[in-house]
């Protein structure tokens, strides 16, 4: 009983410090001009978009549209940081280059976070753009419903 205890108290602290969620995401392949990339999840609700996952002492999720995480420097073309993953029928990345904003669907299929843990969670997902299923451009009323309101009024 008393292992199961200390057990029962080591996973909770380690839960406290890495989310379960959490799932390291590498994008490839993203035009040379991208200024702002995150991922977005096609559930039933509609599209969302993943927060990136963050710490500084505890861990927390900071929405896309203002965090500095979503900058990609110029002339990058990969790009890799932490997301609080949501599990969906397919996966976008979502990026504006050259002041266009292009979502690049993946099957789920295609970008399953590998090397996940059913105790621990974790993985990492890795997209290349250049094997999406399709691109779609996105009109400034998507952009708003995904809360992208500060990077439209900003641009």
């Amino acid at each position: 009983m008393l292992i199961a205890v200390i057990l029962g108290v080591a996973y909770g602290g380690y839960r406290l410090f890495n989310p379960y969620d959490e799932v390291t995401a590498e994008i490839r392949g993203m035009p040379p001009k991208t200024d702002f990339v995150c991922l977005v999840a096609d559930t039933d609700d509609g599209p969302q978009t993943m927060e990136w996952s963050l710490a500084k002492v505890f861990p927390f999720s900071m929405h896309p549209d203002r965090c500095s995480v979503s900058s990609v420097l110029d002339g990058e073309t990969s790009h890799r940081s932490n997301v609080r993953w949501i599990f969906s029928e397919r996966i976008g990345v979502l990026c504006r280059t050259d002041q266009k904003w292009i979502v690049s669907w993946f099957d789920t299929a295609k970008c399953q976070p590998k090397n996940r843990s059913f105790l621990f969670g974790g993985g990492t997902a890795t997209m290349d753009l250049s094997n999406a299923d399709n691109h779609q451009q996105m009109a400034a009323d998507q952009l708003r419903a995904l809360g992208m309101d500060y990077r439209i009024t900003n641009d």
